[in-house]
C-alpha cells in the first residue's frame, strides 16, 4: 500500500469518511424508492418546497442547496413535475429564472413518506448515537462544511 503521510488515525477516519459519503446516499435512495418511490434529491427538494413560503423556491436556489448543477435540477424537478408532485413557472420578478412550486399531491406524498424516512434516519443511521455523539457528529459536520462552502 502506498504511503499516503497521513498519521494512521487521520488516515483510518478519512476512509470512514469516505465509505460514508458513498454508501450513504444510495441507502437513502434504497428506503425512499422502497417507501414512496422517489430518490433522496427528489425527496429533498420536495422537503424544501415545504419549507419555503407559498411553498414556492427558484429552481437555482434549490440546486445550490443541492449542491448540483441547474442543468441536473432541471431533469429532477421535470421528473418531479411529470409525476404531478411540483409545478414550474417563470419567475415574474426575472423571466430568465423558473419558479417550482409543491402541489397537493407532493404535499400529499411528503406527508406518506415523510415519517418513514425519519424513522429510517433515527433508527438505522442515527439510533446508535447518544447525545454526546449527536453533538460531535454536528461539531464535526459544521467543521468540515465551513471550508467546503468558502469555495
Amino acid at each position: 500500500m502506498q504511503d499516503s503521510g497521513l498519521p494512521e488515525p487521520v488516515r483510518a477516519a478519512w476512509f470512514d469518511l469516505i465509505r460514508v459519503m458513498t454508501q450513504l446516499p444510495a441507502a437513502l435512495d434504497r428506503q425512499l424508492q422502497a417507501d414512496a418511490g422517489i430518490t433522496c434529491v427528489e425527496f429533498y427538494v420536495l422537503e424544501h418546497l415545504a419549507g419555503s413560503p407559498d411553498q414556492t423556491a427558484r429552481l437555482s436556489s434549490i440546486a445550490r442547496l443541492a449542491n448540483t448543477t441547474l442543468s441536473r435540477m432541471s431533469h429532477v424537478s421535470s421528473r418531479l413535475e411529470a409525476d404531478g408532485l411540483l409545478t414550474r413557472a417563470t419567475d415574474p420578478d426575472d423571466r430568465r429564472a423558473t419558479l417550482a412550486t409543491l402541489t397537493d399531491a407532493g404535499q400529499a406524498l411528503l406527508t406518506r413518506a415523510g415519517p418513514a424516512h425519519w424513522r429510517f434516519v433515527q433508527t438505522e443511521l442515527l439510533g446508535q448515537m447518544n447525545a454526546s455523539d449527536l453533538q460531535a457528529l454536528a461539531r464535526i459536520s459544521t467543521a468540515l462544511l465551513q471550508p467546503l462552502q468558502q469555495t
